[in-house]
């Protein structure tokens, strides 16, 4: 017993950051049945200290059944690996080892050959990914400088492009509407965030006043972009559309351990409101391909990881799949 514990203390650890971190993603594509990509995080019964493993599966929606696709060894709080079946390829991450500080390069491995190809040389942290058609968009910290980085790595040239050229723009999360070919990505100053967490100390101010967050609407070939609105007394921690809604998913305070709440931004009128989210914690989301649901993964405390389906007319919860004892759903994507 004293085993399970230590696992169990451990998987809770490291998902404590990644609550506030985790982003689930959606993408638009009609080609394959839909399924949602989960992946989940355990530790093989080694002993005390054995190793944490991501097992990255397939759910089928109709059959409502789960398929291994591929295991990793466990190397990030951010993202860890997706399924895209459509290309028939698992993308994640893996450290370089080579003693330096290149960690976390993405790396693509195909379901058919069961080869995998290295993608990138000089990240340091890989923060989400979301995998196109024809290219794969990623929000990375690289070698040369500081912050968070929005890009993509193009499928046909193999070259990595990037978006934005203003490295106090930190890149917070995104999210990708591939049917319209446009990216909704929220950022906010480094600069002022470093500000606002050096008065932590001060006797007016309990804890770090958000920064002020913008959300932008960007082009796929970065092109173009539009700010949409900005945000001043949230924390953005996830964004999620389908076709005119964009969700926000935030915290109305930096590290107090209570569900997120989500605001809905109408992308053809311009306005937003409150959206409601079901009544328990969630780790993170994503929309079903005809956007009518939202896919969930819970976080409740002393209970497993369950992904459940959120319909938005009536509010209602079906529970979709549950996980083992010590096993975590790390994150989930649509496409």
């Amino acid at each position: 017993m004293k085993g399970n514990k230590s696992v169990s203390k451990k998987l809770l650890a490291l998902f404590g950051l990644a609550l506030l971190l985790t982003a689930c993603v959606q993408t638009d594509s009609q080609e394959d049945g839909e399924y949602i990509s989960v992946s989940e995080v355990y530790s093989k019964p080694e002993g005390e200290y054995a190793p944490l493993v991501v097992r990255m599966s397939t759910f089928d929606i109709v059959t409502e059944s789960m398929t291994a696709q591929m295991e990793n060894e466990y190397v990030s709080d951010y993202f860890n690996g997706v399924v895209d079946l459509t290309d028939e390829v698992v993308y994640f991450v893996r450290d370089t080892d080579d003693g330096s500080a290149l960690k976390e390069q993405i790396f693509q491995y195909d379901l058919n050959s069961r080869v995998e190809e290295r993608l990138t040389d000089d990240f340091v942290r890989t923060r989400q990914l979301i995998p196109t058609r024809d290219k794969v968009f990623f929000a990375a910290t690289l070698w040369d400088m500081d912050g968070i980085r929005l890009g993509f790595y193009d499928k046909t040239t193999k070259e990595l492009h990037y978006w934005n050229e203003d490295l106090d723009r930190q890149v917070e999360c995104f999210c990708v509407d591939e049917a319209n070919q446009k990216i909704y990505v929220a950022t906010y100053s480094r600069k002022e965030s470093e500000e606002n967490s050096s008065k932590l100390g001060d006797e007016d101010q309990a804890e770090s006043e958000a920064p002020i967050y913008t959300v932008w609407e960007v082009d796929f070939d970065f092109a173009q972009e539009k700010e949409l609105f900005t945000e001043r007394s949230k924390w953005i921690r996830m964004l999620l559309v389908s076709e005119n809604r964009l969700l926000m998913l935030y915290d109305e305070k930096a590290g107090v351990d209570k569900p997120f709440k989500a605001m809905e931004y109408d992308l053809q009128a311009k306005t937003r409101s409150d959206f409601a989210l079901p009544p328990f914690g969630i780790r993170c989301a994503a929309f079903s391909r005809d956007g009518e649901s939202l896919y969930v993964v819970s976080l409740l405390p002393d209970s497993p990881s369950k992904l459940y389906e959120y319909r938005i007319e009536d509010e209602a919860c079906t529970l979709l799949y549950e996980a083992k004892a010590n096993e975590v759903i790390d994150s989930i994507f649509v496409r």
